[in-house]
């Protein structure tokens, strides 16, 4: 399973690469310190890697201008975005830009592994995923645009958000700790572009994840 990493910080792109063997000992991971030079590498007639993650944040060109460049070479597997913790991108912009999921550099490993499996088990874009019939008269409500945006844990969290369920629910419910519940809501928050609570429950809805 080949994937690709992309980071112009070497700290982080060591660590991450140490954490993606820590994931799965069978991962084959490339990394390369700038977007460019993945672009260079890439030749359409040789395998794609099944993922690739980039940080958002670049020189010379950031992370969307690199997904950019690669979907107009004909690259169609997923693409993750990593970003610094001060840094967002909404739900809407997360779609348009056709990255398979948006995750904070902030994020848990466990948080990672979900992105991780989710997106290589879809195999494809989220354009190609989204183009399946939709759900709720117009609703953007499928379960695999859900899939684009949120973790299956970050949705099952919301679920149990939604009928009123505290922290000290969630983690009970789901057998894990209240400082994992906390940094899934800080991801999604994230995610949403939303810093409220009722403002998360509020954006989820109009956008059909839950």
């Amino acid at each position: 399973m080949q994937i690709s990493i992309v980071d112009d910080h070497p700290l982080f792109l060591d660590g991450l690469t140490a954490l993606l063997g820590r994931i799965d000992e069978s991962f084959e991971i490339e990394a390369f310190s700038s977007g460019t030079e993945l672009l260079a590498s890439f030749d359409p007639d040789n395998p794609a890697p099944e993922l690739i993650i980039s940080d958002l944040s670049m020189k010379p060109i950031n992370g969307l201008a690199l997904l950019s460049s690669l979907r107009a070479r004909g690259f169609d597997r997923p693409f993750i975005l990593v970003s610094g913790v001060d840094e967002t991108l909404s739900a809407a912009e997360l779609k348009a830009s056709g990255a398979f999921a948006f995750v904070s550099k902030s994020a848990d490993l466990p948080t990672l592994r979900d992105v991780i499996f989710s997106a290589l088990e879809s195999g494809s874009t989220p354009g190609k995923r989204g183009s399946r019939s939709l759900s709720g008269g117009g609703r953007s409500g499928s379960s695999d645009y859900q899939a684009t945006t949120l973790t299956p844990r970050q949705i099952e969290i919301m679920q149990i958000i939604v009928d009123g369920g505290t922290n000290r629910d969630v983690a009970g419910r789901l057998n894990i700790s209240e400082n994992t519940v906390k940094t899934h809501l800080r991801q999604i928050f994230q995610v949403l572009g939303v810093n409220k609570r009722t403002a998360c429950i509020s954006k989820a809805r109009s956008l059909g994840l839950i």
